[in-house]
């Protein structure tokens, strides 16, 4: 018996592969083991059932919080990440993160290499960390914190 949140598993694939290929139902038919002769009419038949609508429903909202995680976000995190490994100097934990993050979002291709929209965000990144390195300075200044409890620039 299937539970209602439960698909068999040749529909859990059909649904998985209808979504991964951009909603082409006889291509997810014939990917999840149903017959070629009869993919049109097994794929109409699969997305009026209302179990399979359901799980194309649930798994787009998951994928989409996935995506919502943005660039934006993501780029205020590094700022985040690279001001706290900064001050405690554990450079290679956050690095590792950040590629991660990077990838997961697409700011990274698999080659490591940034896509345009990340180079742009690094560029205001550094220049972020740039004007935050100077407001501390000056505020260090102003109250005249000797210059070797600053944080060193990075280079």
């Amino acid at each position: 018996m299937v539970t209602e949140n439960r698909l068999p598993p040749k529909q859990d694939t059909f649904v998985t592969e209808y979504l991964t290929n951009g909603g082409n139902g006889a291509q997810a038919a014939i990917a999840a083991g149903y017959s070629h002769n009869y993919a049109d009419r097994t794929a109409y038949r699969l997305l009026q059932k209302v179990e399979v609508s359901r799980a194309i429903e649930r798994k787009q909202n998951a994928m989409q919080l996935k995506v919502e995680y943005s660039a934006a976000q993501w780029l205020e995190d590094q700022l985040r990440f690279q001001q706290e490994a900064r001050r405690d100097g554990s450079w290679s934990a956050v690095g590792k993160f950040s590629e991660l993050v990077g990838r997961h979002i697409g700011a990274l291709s698999d080659a490591g290499r940034l896509n345009r929209e990340s180079a742009e965000l690094f560029t205001m990144l550094g220049a972020a960390m740039e004007r935050a390195t100077n407001s501390q300075r000056q505020v260090a200044e102003a109250v005249d914190v000797p210059a070797r409890e600053l944080p060193e620039s990075p280079e």
